[in-house]
């Protein structure tokens, strides 16, 4: 049963949520610089929670950071095989070009050379770096997505508004920098061909109601608001359900550990140690 205080920090993360929303609408232009406070509020409030998330008693802690480390591992494996070891959203293959003036062969000229020629060369390298900045761009996006399980609610205080409310605190800055990374600036990803809005891999409604393509390296200049609303909340619900999957996942492994462990739930050393023996436990 919800208490008074459980429902107030509802109301209270309901409106912050609302002013938040609007203020992601108001900036959903991508050719001005809304959208890049909007990801840098977006950033740090994840941020926040991967440091909130960690601050749990001892036994919570080691078990969330592990998970977040696991999960922005997968991520990473994921997202660098689909770019072919590029990286996303910072890019690790880059091209220089150096560039001279060269004389063209002309018969009709008085020394048998026209001036004006240029004559390029492309050499592609690497950049290390771009890995660093990508894993500081996924630990927090995962954290926060990791911090919206409700499995972290102690068993006594967990209901049906508390789980709704830790859910969204999570969910929404993750899925406001889903929505910033693979949304209408896509063609900064390099990689247009897999986010152009009519992939089932992208479904942005706003895409389709661009008004200019040609507006640097972004791919809109502006959309229809209530589409970039929709695309808004489709994301936000696609990091909401992923943490509901993973917190009853968590709570599957924590009902198996506990039977196996005699009716607590055993140490890390312990777990470690019942899965090895699970393994080599003849079939």
């Amino acid at each position: 049963m919800a208490s008074k205080s459980d429902i107030r920090n509802l109301e209270y993360t309901l409106i912050a949520i609302g002013l938040f929303t609007l203020f992601v609408v108001y900036n959903s232009d991508p050719s001005g610089f809304g959208p890049f406070l909007v990801g840098a509020i977006a950033y740090f409030s994840s941020l926040a929670l991967l440091v909130a998330g960690s601050g749990f008693a001892r036994k919570g802690r080691l078990t969330y950071l592990l998970m977040v480390v696991l999960g922005t591992a997968i991520v990473l494996l994921l997202v660098y095989t689909a770019t072919a070891r590029n990286g996303l959203p910072v890019q690790g293959n880059q091209v220089s070009y150096s560039c001279h003036d060269v004389q063209i062969p002309n018969a009709t000229s008085p020394t048998g050379f026209t001036d004006g020629g240029s004559s390029c060369t492309s050499s592609p390298y690497y950049v290390s770096s771009s890995v660093l900045y990508n894993l500081a761009f996924w630990i927090p996006l995962v954290g926060s997505i990791v911090y919206a399980m409700p499995s972290w609610i102690e068993p006594g205080e967990r209901n049906p508004v508390t789980s709704f409310s830790r859910n969204l605190k999570g969910s929404v800055p993750a899925g406001t920098l889903l929505l910033l990374t693979f949304g209408l600036d896509n063609q900064s990803s390099g990689f247009p061909e897999l986010f152009s809005g009519h992939s089932p891999l992208n479904p942005f409604v706003a895409y389709n109601y661009c008004d200019s393509t040609t507006f640097g390296v972004v791919s809109c200049v502006q959309v229809n608001v209530l589409s970039y609303f929709a695309d808004y909340a489709f994301w936000i619900a696609v990091a909401a359900l992923l943490a509901l999957i993973l917190s009853e996942l968590f709570q599957s492994m924590k009902a198996l550990l506990r039977h196996e462990g005699g009716g607590r739930l055993p140490t890390v050393e312990e777990a470690l140690h019942l899965g090895l023996g699970n393994l080599r436990r003849p079939k």
